[in-house]
C-alpha cells in the first residue's frame, strides 16, 4: 500500500517513477505561460485571470501543439513556436468567460476566442453599434449578447466566412440573446 505524502520546496526528493502521481497547479494562465511541459504532464489550472473565475479546468502538455493561444483551451507558455498546455474535457456548449465592455455610441466590438458570454454596461441607451463573433469558435460553442441598455440599431457579423442566421438588429435592455456555432456550414444559428 502506498502512503501519501506531503512534499515542500527544498525538502526531500521527488522519485522520476512517483512524479506523475503530484497533481501540479497554476493560479493564472500568464502563470501557467511560465511554464513549459513535458510529454505526460497535466495540470490543474485555477483560473484564467484569477482562481474561480470560470476558467479553471485541467490541461495537458501536447508537444505539437502550435497554437494559437486562445487564453481558455490552448495556452502557450512565453516563446514557445511548438508545444502549448490543450485543455481536458473542454465543454464548448457550456458558456465560459464573460467580456464586459462599457461601449459609446458607433461602437464595434469582437468577441474574444473562448469566451462566452459579451456583456455590454453603457452609460445609456446606445443607438449604433456592431458585435463580431470569435474568429476561432469551436462546433457547438455558444455566445451570448446581453446589454443592461438598449442598443437600438445593433449590427452582427460573423467572422471572416462566418455567417448570421436570423441576426437580431436591436438589443433591448436585460434581454440577451443566444447564438450557436454549427461548424460544418461556418454559420451562427440563434438559439
Amino acid at each position: 500500500m502506498t502512503v501519501l505524502a506531503v512534499q515542500f520546496q527544498g525538502v526531500g526528493t521527488v522519485p522520476a517513477d512517483t512524479l506523475n502521481a503530484y497533481t501540479m497547479t497554476a493560479a493564472t494562465a500568464s502563470l501557467l505561460r511560465a511554464v513549459t511541459g513535458l510529454t505526460g504532464m497535466a495540470i490543474y489550472l485555477q483560473g484564467v485571470s484569477a482562481p474561480q473565475d470560470g476558467g479553471q479546468g485541467f490541461f495537458y502538455w501536447n508537444s505539437t501543439a502550435t497554437g494559437p493561444d486562445d487564453n481558455f483551451t490552448v495556452i502557450m507558455p512565453q516563446g514557445q513556436i511548438t508545444g502549448a498546455w490543450v485543455r481536458l474535457g473542454f465543454d464548448a456548449t457550456r458558456i465560459i468567460p464573460y467580456s464586459l465592455q462599457v461601449p459609446v455610441t458607433g461602437f464595434s466590438i469582437s468577441i474574444p476566442n473562448g469566451v462566452g458570454q459579451l456583456i455590454l454596461d453603457p452609460a445609456g441607451t446606445l443607438a449604433t453599434g456592431a458585435v463580431t463573433f470569435p474568429s476561432q469558435p469551436v462546433d457547438g460553442q455558444v455566445v451570448g449578447i446581453s446589454s443592461s441598455q438598449t442598443v437600438t440599431a445593433l449590427t452582427l457579423l460573423g467572422f471572416a466566412g462566418q455567417a448570421v442566421s436570423n441576426p437580431i438588429s436591436t438589443l433591448l435592455a436585460g434581454i440577451g440573446v443566444n447564438y450557436q456555432y454549427v461548424l460544418s456550414n461556418s454559420k451562427w444559428y440563434r438559439v
